[in-house]
């Protein structure tokens, strides 16, 4: 698995397994429209020492942590100096608050048709999920796949075969996010290879209600 992070000057991907990664990629947006993004590749190899059985993958990295930890303790620190407890709280205090706010979900159904490809459509959906990269920081995360439903339920889909969910922190963020030239191309591309799409926009639940429509 890969773990990425979006923020507003670029992203960071921790390359798989992305709990105990080897790689870290840093994409930093170009200063000017239309000029190449800085990319940026960090590698962090095993210990070389690396010759014990793990059940699980790169277990010897722990190796560092456990090194950095006797440095500690033979230097008599209570704390890493490079991650404070200062650190530690403010992170966690930024992840209840995002925690704690309500997100709009903008939903979109697709129809593609009988005569797209396999790997076209695959491609495509690749492109949705690419958008919370592409219009960053509007999105906060999306999600994209085939509709799964009971076989009962099945007549109920009017023909939708896939789904995509992106969730914003605002309809600011959402109408922003409409606009954006990512989306505008990639919506150009659909055109080409879906029948029909349906769109909603919903709260969550604790969210106060105002005039949300779908778009």
């Amino acid at each position: 698995e890969t773990t990425t992070f979006v923020g507003t000057k670029g992203t960071l991907v921790l390359a798989a397994p992305a709990h105990c990664p080897t790689k870290v990629v840093v994409t930093l947006k170009a200063p000017v429209r239309g000029e190449p993004p800085r990319v940026v590749e960090l590698d962090f190899p095993l210990p070389d020492d690396n010759n014990k059985p793990f059940i699980m993958p790169n277990s010897a990295g722990l190796a560092y942590e456990a090194r950095c930890f006797a440095r500690c303790v033979r230097a008599g620190l209570d704390h890493l100096p490079q991650w404070t407890p200062d650190d530690a709280v403010d992170t966690a205090k930024a992840l209840d608050a995002l925690r704690g706010k309500p997100l709009l979900t903008h939903v979109v159904s697709l129809k593609f048709k009988a005569t797209a490809a396999g790997d076209v459509v695959q491609r495509a959906l690749a492109d949705l999920r690419g958008l919370r990269t592409l219009c960053a920081p509007l999105i906060v995360d999306v999600h994209v796949g085939p509709v799964v439903v009971h076989a009962s339920d099945r007549q109920n889909t009017k023909g939708f075969s896939h789904t995509a969910l992106f969730r914003f922190r605002s309809e600011a963020d959402r109408d922003a996010y409409i606009v954006h030239p990512a989306h505008a191309a990639l919506t150009t591309q659909f055109a080409a290879i879906v029948d029909d799409v349906g769109v909603t926009d919903v709260w969550d639940d604790d969210a106060p209600r105002g005039s949300c429509s779908s778009s």
